[in-house]
C-alpha cells in the first residue's frame, strides 16, 4: 500500500477511524483524503492519525463531519506542510480560528480554502491570518459564516 495516494470516500457512512487510522499506518503516501459527508463516523481520531502518518498530505476534504475539530486540524498543520486544500465546510464550530490559524501559519502552499457554513466559528481574524501566511490562496469559500466575516478581513487578501 505504499504507493497508495487517493482516498475518496465521499458519502460513504459506512467508514470509521479504525479504517483511516490503518490507511494512515500503511500507506505514509497519501496525498488526497476526502472523507466528506460521513458525518459522526470520521472524527479527529481519524483525521489526527492522516496527520500523523500522511506527510505528503496535500487535499483534505472533511466537510459534515462533525466529528472533526481544531485538535485534528494542528495536528496537520503541524505535519503535513504540503497542504493546499482544506475544505472543513459545515464542522458545525468544531473547527474555529484557532485551527484555521494554525493550518495558515504552517501550511503556506494553501490554494483552496472552504470554511462555508460554520456557524460564526470562523470570523475575521482566521481569514486575515490565511491572507497574511498564504501567498498562493486561489480560492476561499466563507458563505454562511453568519456575519462573522466581513469586508474587513476579505479586504486583507486583496492586499
Amino acid at each position: 500500500c505504499a504507493d497508495f495516494e487517493c482516498l475518496v470516500a465521499s458519502c460513504a457512512r459506512g467508514i470509521r477511524n479504525a479504517c483511516l487510522l490503518e490507511l494512515a499506518r500503511g500507506c505514509p503516501n497519501l496525498q488526497h483524503v476526502d472523507v466528506s459527508f460521513t458525518f459522526g463516523g470520521v472524527t479527529d481520531i481519524g483525521v489526527s492519525a492522516i496527520g500523523e502518518h500522511c506527510p505528503a498530505l496535500r487535499f483534505l476534504n472533511v466537510a459534515e463531519t462533525r466529528g472533526v475539530t481544531d485538535e485534528s486540524l494542528e495536528k496537520i498543520a503541524t505535519n503535513c506542510p504540503l497542504l493546499e486544500h482544506l475544505n472543513v465546510s459545515s464542522t458545525r464550530g468544531g473547527v474555529t480560528n484557532k485551527g484555521i490559524t494554525a493550518v495558515a501559519q504552517r501550511c503556506p502552499q494553501l490554494r483552496h480554502l472552504d470554511v462555508s457554513r460554520t456557524n460564526r466559528a470562523i470570523t475575521d481574524d482566521a481569514v486575515v491570518a490565511v491572507s497574511r501566511a498564504c501567498p498562493c490562496l486561489e480560492y476561499l469559500n466563507v458563505s454562511g459564516t453568519d456575519g462573522a466575516v466581513t469586508d474587513v478581513s476579505l479586504t486583507s487578501v486583496a492586499l
